[in-house]
């Protein structure tokens, strides 16, 4: 009989080394933190604004007056996530992606739980402001993180995975909404500020990237100003990818943002749950 050949069987994974996986689950955990602390105004928008509304309202707080104020507030926080975003990417290249990656999550995590002291709505959304800076620091930092330090062969496979972290977060939101039904929106946001725990971590286990390290060392040996200058993103070889990206980007948050989010409102004004007790509505919503 012919001796048996025995086929190498080999997998993406293989040449990831165990730093590699514990930066990109670092990421993927601040992602995660990230998203609940998003999702959360979402899930508590209806009651929250119910009773801050009503501390300057001399009627009865309506669905109309809700909404309003909560698309004001969505606003406001869309645009903090932008600044947030270009701030911190500037930042990221000056100082450093993990030190811009601990900054950020303190930040969106100290906010959060903030956001419980609230005692009107514009308060609710000051907070959600400041919440947002961090939130849209954390992608521009974390990602760029993974990306320096991953294989460039598996980064796309890397990135795919840091971004299932939203979903994660997400239902991680829900989650802690059906736990704590009992103890109002306040609670919420206060679990909110535990993801300021993960920086500790971060500040033990991770350094920043040798790539940064040695551009850094480079500039600073020469005098050089660091090249973090908005402008270069729209160089004549760039010019197009930043235009697609910053499009594609676009569509996703609009109709992430235009829908997925409304959803725990719209659940708390249908006909047929109106009546039930706020942990019962509570309960569906988290469901939803």
């Amino acid at each position: 009989m012919p001796p048996e050949t025995s086929k190498s069987t080999s997998s993406w994974r293989d040449g990831v080394t165990s730093y590699q996986w514990l930066v990109l689950f670092v990421a993927w955990l601040g992602w995660v933190f990230d998203s609940m602390d998003a999702t959360i105004y979402a899930i508590v928008l209806h009651p929250a604004l119910e009773e801050l509304l009503a501390v300057s309202s001399a009627g009865p707080v309506t669905s109309e007056a809700i909404g309003w104020h909560g698309g004001i507030i969505f606003s406001i926080f869309l645009i903090g996530w932008a600044i947030g975003g270009v701030l911190f990417g500037i930042a990221a290249d000056r100082f450093g992606r993990t030190k811009t990656l601990i900054a950020s999550i303190l930040i969106y995590a100290v906010f959060t739980g903030l956001a419980a002291l609230s005692q009107d709505w514009w308060h609710l959304a000051i907070y959600r402001f400041l919440t947002a800076l961090g939130i849209g620091g954390e992608w521009a930092a974390g990602a760029t993180l993974v990306a320096e330090v991953w294989p460039e062969d598996k980064r796309a496979k890397a990135a795919g995975l840091l971004q299932s972290a939203w979903a994660a977060g997400f239902f991680l939101a829900a989650a802690l909404n059906l736990l704590l039904r009992g103890y109002g929106w306040r609670a919420l946001f206060v679990v909110g500020i535990l993801p300021a725990f993960l920086t500790f971590y971060i500040m033990r286990r991770v350094k920043e990237p040798d790539r940064w390290t040695q551009v850094h060392q480079q500039d600073l040996a020469s005098g050089a100003a660091p090249r973090a200058g908005l402008g270069e993103l729209f160089r004549p070889d760039l010019r197009r990818p930043t235009l697609v990206g910053s499009t594609l980007a676009f569509v996703a948050v609009f109709g992430l943002w235009g829908s997925t989010n409304w959803t725990p409102t719209l659940i708390n004004t249908l006909p047929d749950l109106q009546g039930l007790s706020r942990e019962e509505l509570s309960a569906r919503v988290s469901y939803a």
